[in-house]
């Protein structure tokens, strides 16, 4: 430590030495003395303090320098004008000289020390604290207009210093210079705006609160949503507690603190400039480029203002606001391309035609699969269906072809790949891009901004999303007393989906979609045996042909969402310390989504067919129940409404000098929520002339037709059970009051208290379930000012905070409430056949349904060290989850098999770490750097559960942790293949009606506990280096732990898609070294055993750990010369790269982030993504 802090001192010294090695040329004859030290000022970048009540600048003097040094023309300007001089870093002090008759020693009196602390914008800082740097009791905190005023000893003070603290800006200390008036001016420090709590209701101190926070600041939110796409990926492992899981299919699965529900909400609330909004209108209306901090509330003192939404945390953020630019328009754009590319095919790890060829050829078996049964398609809806291998192998069964011709000909599908032609004609590389044009200023009356954000993403399966997004907040400043705040945004965003070839694309590597020509090819056989759907085309005048390329043709799937929200704000200061705040929020979505099928579509025309009698003769028509021009059209149109009205009250004020200080806030919030649907299917449909064709559509959902022209069932009448139009509609209220109050003593000892009440129609009736409190409490010491820290130099920040109350998670809509939840049986449903429409009670009504409550205990503690380079946090929790939301199984004598009802218990507890260092700080380098560490152990304490059979299919289970992984004890082959494992006196079986049944974990012989699927550590380290205009930075994740299954190789039956590699290494006979089961041919065959306990079986459970080097940018910043002569302050570009490095626990080189980790099926791999992106600050 000695040596560490030696090398600081070193290097903060030769920066002083190097700052006064700066040379002056002055010339000025007669000025006064403030022109010269203005001159100086200039030409050095040095500060002069001095008290213009002692000092005369107005005198004038003489002062001539030719190139000398900083310190020498200070010298000789003091030497003239009879003053003292000092260098306190970037400041040079300057003092009266004391004469002889000045006596030594003076008589003490008191002197008030007085002034004001302000900001970058000349706003006044509430709750600034200053002090003498020799004496911390000699103090004030400046009250709501930034005022300070105390007493102190004139003889203790003299030749002291004013340090002055503001949590967020950077501190100062300047020479005590007698009882001036000092205006004392703060800037904004980066580093230290994490202290700054934003949690929604209001803006405090964490220096002040027991909460448990953490933020994340626009830019690093910016920089990284750019490129992933995504503002929750771009916040993973930024934070302690939130856990970002990259899901298989994509989307992203987003917890803080661990899983609180099961079968509820489980994600965090999302809170944007004070209100409540769902993740939907987050990604359609926010730009990235907009946010200026993300802040979350992880423990109940801090969530729990939010009420019974706030038990899986609060995510608050806040977007950028007008700054004072005394009329000055500050115009910004930024803009990035960002290239995905293709997805890895061989991560798939499929067959290649020539071994799919060899596994058709091994597995066919005429006799499980006789030919008069595939030809007659009695097992397919009396549908012949064959595939081309398969006609080649039943040809030379049958003794139609020889052996040679069947090799020859099975050679021939050997050959063929239709892998580059599906990326061809079906898949693009992905990408996205991004602009940004932001407006910014103002003025001490009115401060605005304004942006306009685009953004262009293309996906594999080439689907373009465009999204056009305008923000624009406004600020008031209409008197001293009333403020007030405008948020208006737009959102637009319009989305195109490749219609794919409706009757499917094959996976069968030999299945080209187009000749060497070009020319499209024919996929039918897939579907039907030529000469059956030859038959059946003439019967019905139906073309039942299949051509992949030409399917889709006329065809289109497009999409439009529109967004609008309004989001005012009033503060009107009623007395000294007490205001009024209320803010009124209203947002209105309407959404349109168009899906047309053309009638060259297979689908249409097989539909069609379905509801087709054949021709009674050659010489008679067919009877068409459905129209037989025009295609089907579906169009689904959506609305959600959303408004808050809120109204509360503030106050905050100090007595006795400072050293009693309070904070309170109480309101009360109405909040309401709808969202409305309509589903259209139209068939028929013409685009061009936008009319469509009846049909009787009571007669096919109720009766249905005989002698179809296909059959779409295995036995009665084909029915169109596909209701027209449907209707849906979700409401959603809450009626909240909650009040906040905080007291500080003397700086060093604080306490919170919170409560709120909510009434929703999502809870019961009874009275003891509605209005009922949410409350929490916390106590914060602040260690570092108290007396006896202060001669101690290692601490400069010193925090230990305690928490403890409740938070609430409501039930979904629709599951249940104090009414029975009712659904629609459509006309085609037998009960009310004849009848029309009837109804049936999905949940019977529970007037006791409540919301999930958790308690939650936090202790924690803050601190930082080296003069703030080095900061972090640590802490501690307990999250007792009572009243889980489930479906629980009810008695048959009371009329329903399950209900939606509180049904358990569940405790999440946990450690997080963040450590943040600043390594270097000089003039060429700086260095930063952040670590974040969580560990989170969940538990289900208690599963009230009708259901006792354990499974390994039920990942949640009492006394375990939620998404635990079970698998069977695998124990090897027998003779025949076949897996087998343990039954409850350890003998070898291998059907399910053998295996333990004992539900008592543990002791269970079938089945094992494999580990869970969540990961319980989890985190992330990030490194910041600039040198000069260049910046460098590097960002490791970590996901420690977990479990996942591997268990792609499972098949069985005929052979009509491509499979997993690993099945060539399936068991054929006694002997062979493998543990994958023998194949069997058909279903008949797969009764004497069951193949999960190899495929679910704990041989194939992997550790899913892995680090990854999520996100390496590098970003270069063009001089200032050129800047300027391009008439901008900034020009940065900057090059990023994602998943550059993967560093996986299993040995199997599977990525966990591209596996489904429940069923052990493979996703989509990417290799990097690249962005190139720019950063423009005009003039």
């Amino acid at each position: 430590m000695k040596k560490v802090l030696l090398l600081f001192s070193m290097i903060f010294f030769s920066l002083v030495i190097f700052a006064q090695d700066v040379k002056i040329t002055i010339k000025m004859e007669n000025e006064p003395i403030k022109s010269i030290l203005n001159e100086i000022e200039k030409k050095s970048n040095y500060t002069f303090v001095y008290s213009s009540t002692l000092i005369d600048t107005k005198r004038n003097i003489s002062l001539v320098a030719d190139n000398e040094k900083l310190e020498t023309v200070v010298a000789k300007l003091c030497t003239i004008a009879g003053l003292n001089y000092s260098f306190e870093g970037k400041r040079v002090v300057l003092t009266q000289k004391l004469t002889a008759k000045e006596p030594s020693k003076l008589e003490s009196k008191q002197v008030q020390i007085k002034g004001k602390v302000i900001d970058d914008e000349n706003q006044p800082l509430a709750g600034a604290y200053v002090f003498f740097k020799n004496d911390i009791n000699v103090c004030g905190i400046t009250d709501l207009d930034g005022h300070f005023s105390f007493s102190a000893d004139e003889n203790s003070v003299k030749g002291d210093a004013l340090v002055v603290k503001y949590i967020g800006m950077k501190g100062v200390e300047i020479p005590y210079i007698g009882t001036t008036d000092y205006i004392i001016n703060l800037e904004q420090d980066t580093r230290l705006l994490e202290n700054v709590i934003v949690t929604g209701y209001q803006t405090i101190s964490k220096e002040r609160s027991a909460g448990s926070f953490s933020l994340v600041k626009g830019e690093v939110v910016q920089d990284k949503a750019n490129i992933s796409g995504s503002l929750i990926q771009s916040l993973e492992g930024q934070a302690a507690g939130l856990n970002v899981n990259i899901k298989s299919n994509g989307d992203e699965e987003f917890l803080i603190r661990g899983l609180t529900s099961i079968n509820s909400n489980k994600q965090p609330l999302i809170v944007v400039d004070g209100v409540a909004v769902s993740q939907s209108v987050l990604n359609n209306m926010i730009s990235n480029n907009d946010i200026s901090t993300v802040t979350f509330l992880k423990d109940a003192t801090a969530a729990s203002i939010w009420g019974s939404r706030a038990a899986n945390g609060v995510i608050v953020i806040t977007t950028k606001t007008g700054k004072d630019t005394n009329r000055k328009v500050d115009v910004s754009y930024n803009g990035s391309y960002t290239y995905k590319g293709m997805p890895d095919y061989s991560y798939q790890n499929m067959m290649d035609p020539q071994m799919f060829i060899k596994t058709a050829k091994e597995t066919f078996d005429p006799v499980a699969w006789p030919w008069d049964q595939i030809n007659s398609g009695i097992l397919n809806n009396e549908k012949p269906q064959v595939y081309r291998h398969e006609k080649i192998l039943y040809d030379f069964n049958r003794g139609l072809i020889t052996e040679s011709q069947m090799n020859t000909e099975l050679a021939k599908l050997a050959a063929l790949n239709n892998r580059n032609q599906y990326e061809d004609y079906f898949m693009q590389p992905a990408f996205g891009t991004t602009h940004n044009v932001s407006l910014t200023g103002g003025g001490s009356f009115y401060k605005y901004y304004f942006s306009l954000g685009y953004e262009n993403t293309g996906s594999n399966s080439r689907s373009a999303t465009n999204k056009f997004m305008i923000n624009s907040r406004q600020e008031f400043n209409f008197t001293s007393w009333l403020k007030v705040d405008l948020g208006i945004n737009l959102g637009m965003t319009t989305g195109s989906n490749q219609v794919m070839p409706t009757g499917g694309l094959s996976t069968i590597p030999y299945m080209m979609f187009a000749d060497d020509n070009g020319n499209p090819l024919s996929h039918s056989d897939l579907l039907f045996m030529d000469s059956f759907r030859l038959t059946k085309q003439q019967a019905g005048d139906i073309n039942l042909d299949f051509i992949p390329l030409k399917d889709a043709v006329g065809s289109y799937n497009k999409s439009l969402v529109n967004n609008s929200r309004v989001n005012a704000g009033v503060n009107i200061k009623i007395i000294k310390g007490l205001t009024f705040d209320g803010r009124y929020y209203y947002q209105r979505g309407n959404g349109k989504n168009e899906s047309y099928l053309s009638r060259d579509t297979w689908a249409v025309r097989n539909e069609t067919a379905f509801f087709t009698q054949p021709k009674a003769s050659s010489t008679t028509l067919p009877t068409f129940y459905l129209p037989t021009k025009g295609g089907n059209y579906d169009v689904i149109y959506s609305q959600s409404t959303d408004w808050t009205v809120r109204n509360q009250f503030s106050y905050e004020n100090m007595f006795d000098n400072s050293k009693h200080q309070i904070n309170a806030l109480a309101g009360i919030e109405l909040r309401a929520s709808r969202d409305i649907s309509t589903i259209s299917r139209s068939k028929g449909y013409d685009p061009q002339l936008l009319t469509f064709q009846p049909y009787d559509e009571k007669l096919l959902a109720v009766t249905g037709i005989t002698n179809p022209l296909l059959r779409n069932t295995t036995s009665g009448n084909n029915k169109l059970l596909t209701p027209s139009t449907q209707f849906g509609e979700t409401e959603v209220r809450y009626l909240s009051m909650y009040s906040n109050v905080g007291y500080t003593f003397n700086n060093k000892y604080s306490i919170n208290a919170s409560v709120r009440v909510d009434q929703s129609n999502l809870f019961g009736t009874d009275k003891s379930v509605q209005f009922k409190p949410i409350w929490s409490t916390g106590f914060v010491w602040n260690l570092a000012n108290e007396n006896f820290m202060k001669e101690q130099n290692m601490f400069d920040r010193l925090m230990l905070r305690f928490s403890y109350g409740l938070a609430g998670n409501s039930p979904d809509p629709g599951k249940g409430g104090p009414y029975n939840v009712i659904r629609v049986i459509t006309v085609g449903n037998t009960i009310f056949n004849n009848l029309g429409s009837g109804f049936e009670i999905e949940y019977p009504a529970n007037t006791r349904l409540t919301w999930e409550q958790t308690r939650t205990i936090n202790f924690g503690a803050d601190f930082s060290i080296l003069n703030n380079r080095v900061s972090g946090s640590l802490d501690v929790y307990n999250k007792y989850t009572t009243n889980l939301l489930a479906n629980l199984d009810l008695a048959s004598i009371s009329g329903w098999s399950t209900t939606f009802a509180n049904t358990g218990i569940m405790s999440n507890k946990g450690v997080e770490l963040t450590v943040n260092s600043i390594n270097i700080n000089n003039k060429d380098w700086k260095w930063s750097t952040n670590f974040s560490f969580s560990y989170n152990a969940n538990k289900i304490v208690k599963l009230y559960d009708a259901n006792t059979f354990f499974t390994i299919y039920k990942p949640n289970y009492e006394g375990f942790p939620a998404n635990t992984l079970w698998a069977y004890k695998f124990a090897g082959l027998d003779d025949m293949g076949d897996p087998l494992t343990y039954n409850a006196n350890g003998d070898l079986v291998k059907v399910s009606t053998a295996i333990d049944q004992n539900t008592k974990l543990g002791e269970n012989k079938s089945i094992v506990n494999a580990g869970v699927m969540t990961p319980p550590f989890y985190g992330g380290l990030t490194n910041n280096i600039k040198y000069k205009d260049f910046e460098l930075s590097f960002m490791f994740i970590y996901n420690l732990g977990h479990k996942m299954f591997n268990t792609s190789s499972n098949f069985s039956g005929r052979l009509t898609r491509n499979i997993d590699k690993d099945f060539d290494k399936r068991w054929r006979k006694i002997g062979d070294d493998t543990n994958i089961p023998s194949y069997a041919p058909n279903t008949a065959l797969e009764i004497r055993r069951n193949t999960d306990f190899y495929f679910r079986g704990d041989i194939n459970v992997l550790n899913a750990s892995y680090v990854k080097l999520r996100d390496l940018s590098i970003a270069y910043s063009l001089p200032s010369n050129i800047c300027n002569k391009l008439y901008t302050d900034k020009i940065k570009v900057r090059f990023q790269v994602t998943n550059l490095l993967t560093i996986a626990a299993n040995k199997k080189g599977f990525d966990p982030e591209a596996h489904n980790l429940t069923n052990g099926s493979r996703y989509n791999k990417f290799g990097p993504s690249f962005s190139i992106g720019l950063t423009v600050n005009f003039k």
